[in-house]
Order: C-alpha cells, then structure tokens, then sequence
C-alpha cells in the first residue's frame, strides 16, 4: 500500500461482515437515493422486470440490484437486459478480505473533489490478488488484497457504487470488457443477489 498526500479517514471505520439481506437492503436504499432521474425519465418500468431466474428490485440508470426472491414482484414482459447471465463456473475473481471496504474508503476521500470520481480495480491471477489504485493531479495511492482468478481484469468504477456493497464476504467478480457491466455476486450457495455496475472507461 503506498499514499502520496492521502487524507487520513476521520476515524478507523469497523469494516463490515453481514449477512446478504443487510447488504440487499443497504443497496437498494443506495440506489434509490440517487435513482430520482432516472425514474422521472424512464418511470419504473424495470422494477420487478425479469432476466432468468432474476428480478431486479432497484436501479437508478448507472447500476441495478437484482435478487432471487423476488416472488411478490410483478413480472414485467420486458426482461432486463443483460448480454449474458453469468454462472458460477465462468471465469470469476473471489476475494474475501472485509478490510477492503476501509482500503476502498482511503481512496474514495482521495477523490472527493474531483467532478468524476474514479477507482481503477487491477486483478493479478499470477500474485494472488487485486489491486485498487486511484491517481489524481494532487495524489496517487493504492490498495492490496487478497484475490483468486483464473484470469486478468481491469476496470475502473465509481468508489460511491461499489462501498455499498462490501459487507457480504466472499465475493464473486464477473467482467468481460468496457462495454459489459462489472457483475458482483455473493460466493454462497444460494448467490442471494446480483450488483451491476457499469464501468468508467479507462
């Protein structure tokens, strides 16, 4: 880990370890916090909307919160659209480590000036680990964990769309390319909920 003029977090945040109901509840509060545009534009025609067995519950136009249990929801004729679902055996990155949440926050004050706020993710298969690293005119930092994947990856997403996220441990990354959404999903048996985040393009 390595910081160039990083502001210091006002306290030492406890990272998070919960269970996927709190997190789907935190997300979807999130997303409805800043969802009032696109909703005045597009109304809620993708509430409740159907991709397989999932049943997106949130979106404000940049990501969507999809679950599983979602049988109270109307189902919708349009389906929600996403390229390819992933499963569990595509080519995916794991990583566990909650403290990624405070290494996250780090790099997020970092940024908090600047109009297009940006954390690019990097996915070593070789060294066993993801690297999230932010570089501005004023300051530049990184951020090492733990990671497992088969295969490389580089995107870069909005800090304020992916801190929601982490208190459910361990995670699935699924990411194809700029064009593709970033798919976040819990590594448990029952993959409780699917995040989709679209990326900045780096």
């Amino acid at each position: 880990m390595r910081f160039f003029g990083a502001p210091k977090l006002p306290s030492a945040p406890v990272a998070r370890i919960e269970k996927p109901a709190a997190t789907i509840k935190r997300l979807t509060a999130d997303i409805a916090a800043t969802a009032e545009e696109h909703t005045a534009r597009y109304g809620n025609k993708w509430i409740g909307s159907r991709c397989g067995d999932w049943a997106c519950v949130a979106t404000d136009g940049h990501r969507a919160l999809l679950v599983r249990d979602a049988d109270g929801l109307p189902k919708r004729v349009k389906p929600w659209k996403i390229n390819k679902l992933p499963k569990p055996n595509d080519p995916h990155a794991v990583f566990s480590d909650p403290e990624m949440l405070n290494g996250l926050r780090r790099l997020a004050q970092m940024t908090k000036d600047e109009k297009l706020r940006s954390v690019k993710f990097t996915v070593q298969p070789q060294a066993g680990q993801i690297v999230m690293n932010i570089k501005t005119c004023e300051c530049q930092g990184d951020e090492t964990y733990p990671c497992e994947s088969p295969i490389p990856m580089q995107f870069a997403l909005d800090p304020d769309f992916v801190m929601p996220l982490m208190g459910t441990w361990p995670l699935r990354l699924y990411f194809t390319d700029d064009a593709s959404p970033v798919i976040f999903i819990p590594a448990t048996r029952r993959r409780e909920f699917m995040y989709v985040v679209m990326p900045i393009k780096i």
